[in-house]
């Protein structure tokens, strides 16, 4: 009996403390040095309630994702997160067709006026197609259909999926993601002039430029990277 009301104590806790983290990031508050619990500015926050994430999909760390198409090919294009935290790109760059790339290398390079990152492949491969045909604004409106980036095929008979989520377990992830992104853009120093995004589905602040190659270049590192820590 002892034993049953010890356990169903911690299971108390644990589900408290799941209440108030989840509620914590719905109100977009950030834990400061010295437990101080402080709330992102408007600017630093991401609208994590439009964020989606298809079933059917495998997510990388790196903020794509992986579709298994009928004919065997992998086709790769960025998440939900991505594109709203870096907002409508002017000009993508793609490898070219053949080339060889191994899990977490650069596959294709996202432009914003002067400023530019790389994202990631999520899976060993060799680059079949480039999506050169399509529109830049297809990215940001569609990021999970006409934004695709790249197709790329395996010489393995069962591609290597370890590390890779799945669409039902990504939503919580992307609001831990937006805190952290709020955390690093606060954190900036000077902090990027971004402005705030209008209402509607389609991400119009252009953050990626709004923090300049120095930071871009962070952002890449601590978001984009697929040997990172978390």
């Amino acid at each position: 009996m002892v034993a049953l009301l010890v356990l169903l104590m911690v299971v108390a806790v644990l589900g408290l403390d799941w209440a108030l983290r989840a509620y914590r990031r719905n109100k977009g508050w950030v834990t400061a040095p010295g437990a101080l619990v402080l709330p992102l500015p408007e600017w630093a926050k991401l609208p994590v309630e439009k964020l989606t994430a298809p079933a059917g999909l495998l997510y990388s760390r790196g903020h794509t994702w992986l579709a298994i198409r009928e004919d065997g090919t992998l086709r790769v294009g960025i998440d939900d997160f991505l594109n709203h935290a870096v907002g409508p790109v002017q000009g993508v760059d793609f490898l070219a067709t053949g080339t060889r790339v191994k899990r977490g290398d650069p596959v294709a390079r996202l432009k914003q006026h002067d400023v530019s990152v790389w994202v990631r492949s999520p899976i060993e491969g060799r680059v079949r197609t480039s999506h050169h045909g399509m529109k830049p604004d297809a990215l940001s409106q569609d990021p999970y259909g006409a934004g695709w980036l790249v197709e790329l095929e395996t010489d393995r008979r069962s591609p290597d999926l370890s590390g890779l989520r799945l669409g039902s377990l990504v939503k919580e992830w992307f609001q831990e993601e937006a805190l952290r992104f709020g955390r690093f853009l606060t954190g900036l120093s000077p902090q990027p002039a971004i402005p705030t995004l209008q209402d509607g589905g389609v991400p119009v602040s252009e953050r990626l430029s709004a923090l300049g190659p120095d930071s871009a270049a962070a952002f890449e590192r601590d978001f984009l990277s697929l040997t990172r820590e978390n």
